[in-house]
């Protein structure tokens, strides 16, 4: 795979749809586009719809909106990643309390480092 172009759409629909026009027009043989969520995908599946190359391209999204699964089932986007905000919360939330009892791990070894420097020290 090679990334032939980066260009901000604004998450927007309609800046999507019309900065995929523009990378349609100097990529002739682009073979998938990924939108940073699932507007910015649907008006890249929109420009390649009325470019007359659905199913030659395929458009991916990202958040699974009602919306874009629809799209999906009609077959102008590919796919969609989906997230689990719920899941993310809970990785977050593991996380956090592993730092903690490292932080707090650590704080408590520094202290006890401490101690024997001082103790020898004296």
């Amino acid at each position: 795979m090679r990334i032939v172009a980066d260009i901000d759409g604004g998450g927007e629909r309609a800046k999507a749809s019309s900065a995929t026009e523009d990378i349609l027009q100097s990529h002739k043989d682009l073979k998938g586009i990924f939108g940073i969520n699932d507007d910015s995908a649907l008006g890249a599946a929109k420009a390649v719809e009325a470019a007359g190359l659905t199913g030659k391209i395929a458009v991916i999204g990202y958040d699974a909106t009602p919306e874009a699964r629809d799209a999906i089932k009609a077959g102008t986007m590919y796919g969609d990643a989906i997230q689990h905000p719920d899941q993310i919360r809970r990785e977050d939330d593991r996380c956090d309390r592993r730092f903690v009892r490292w932080k707090s791990g650590a704080e408590e070894s520094r202290r006890a480092r401490r101690h024997v420097h001082q103790s020898r020290r004296e």
